[in-house]
């Protein structure tokens, strides 16, 4: 896909709303009926350094690269109202999400994606860092959702794991940017 032909689908989800009505659900204990559910909490720090790494990681869409998604389109630090094309580097598809809200309190960051037409499934997903009492960073990941495409709907169980392995690779992600670990990368030689 070019750059162009991304673009001119970011400008035409623009002001598409998204494909789920349950907006800013995945920031709350009860999650909507009708879905897959998911919930992950992992610690994964200890210092409010880590927690400042982690959260500037998240709010820049470092955390999505480090999980394997390119980001085709979006600002540079995710904003609410945002239109975003990933990719993830493993699929040849395209994931078009809005940002339904930032979050960035004391103790508190992260950011929500709702889907847009064109994403395989429909719903949201959140994801949060917390600073706990006892010092300790946790990462919290939130999703609901439900196959939105005829593939998605045919490959129910393979789509299931992929979300699950996605959220793991959130987890390594969020590990290595709140303890600042330079992610591995592949060198090819010839």
């Amino acid at each position: 896909m070019t750059r162009r032909s991304v673009r001119r689908q970011v400008a035409a989800l623009r002001d598409t709303a998204p494909t789920y009505s349950e907006i800013g659900a995945s920031l709350t204990d009860q999650l909507p009926p009708g879905y897959d559910h998911d919930r992950v909490s992992v610690r994964v720090g200890e210092t409010v350094e880590e927690f400042e790494r982690l959260r500037t990681g998240m709010l820049t869409g470092e955390i999505q690269r480090r999980s394997g998604l390119a980001r085709l389109a979006g600002s540079a630090a995710l904003a609410q109202g945002d239109t975003v094309v990933l990719r993830p580097w493993h699929l040849p598809i395209l994931l078009t999400c809005r940002v339904i809200a930032v979050v960035d309190e004391p103790g508190r960051a992260g950011f929500v994606y709702g889907t847009l037409p064109g994403h395989p499934l429909r719903g949201e997903e959140s994801f949060l860092a917390v600073l706990v009492p006892d010092g300790g960073i946790e990462f919290h990941v939130t999703e609901f959702s439900q196959p939105a495409t005829w593939a998605a709907r045919m490959t129910g169980p393979v789509c299931r794991m992929l979300r699950a392995r996605a959220t793991r690779r959130y987890v390594r992600a969020a590990r290595g940017i709140a303890r600042d670990a330079v992610p591995a990368r592949r060198v090819t030689t010839r």
